[in-house]
């Protein structure tokens, strides 16, 4: 688990506490079955934002396995809601590394926040909640990736947050 840094701590406690905030997000871990009917409709929307290569390789979630996952215990999910509509989420895989086989580690699949709500401390608290409950299941070290085109490079906020750059990845059509 990254240590964060002394800012980011400082400011994820006074967004938790600030009853001044009117936000009526909340930030929760739920199963996929719960999470699954109201995220379809936004995976879609994700895929668009970020995806490369999407007319060589369409959207096709399988749905099945996530599922399985899920009731194997591997699956972690964290939703952000707005008066119970789900506006943003981060899936991780929990699983001993192969390499480390007795660490958990958590290997984030997914995270997305609906443009609208891109602003104030959404994007941290949801981290900030993903991070305490990956915590609480004894998860040690998290590993993330962020994309690099377009406006989507989020290496600000994972520095941030007290995560550091680890390596690159490539990608290529076969």
């Amino acid at each position: 688990m990254p240590q964060y840094n002394r800012c980011f701590m400082a400011i994820l406690s006074i967004a938790q506490k600030d009853t001044r905030n009117k936000s009526n997000i909340t930030y929760q871990v739920e199963r996929w079955q719960t999470f699954y009917p109201d995220a379809e409709g936004l995976f879609p929307h994700h895929w668009r934002e970020v995806a490369l290569d999407q007319k060589e390789i369409p959207l096709d979630m399988d749905i099945d396995r996530y599922a399985a996952l899920d009731e194997a215990g591997i699956l972690h999910i964290v939703t952000a809601r707005d008066r119970g509509r789900l506006i943003g989420y981060h899936t991780s895989l929990i699983m001993g590394h192969l390499h480390y086989r007795r660490s958990l580690h958590a290997m984030v699949d997914l995270y997305y926040i609906s443009p609208l709500w891109r602003r104030g401390t959404t994007a941290l608290r949801l981290f900030g909640t993903a991070h305490r409950t990956l915590k609480e299941r004894g998860v040690i070290k998290i590993m993330s990736g962020s994309k690099v085109h377009d406006a989507l490079d989020n290496t600000r906020l994972f520095e941030f947050m007290g995560y550091r750059f680890a390596e690159k990845q490539f990608t290529k059509l076969l």
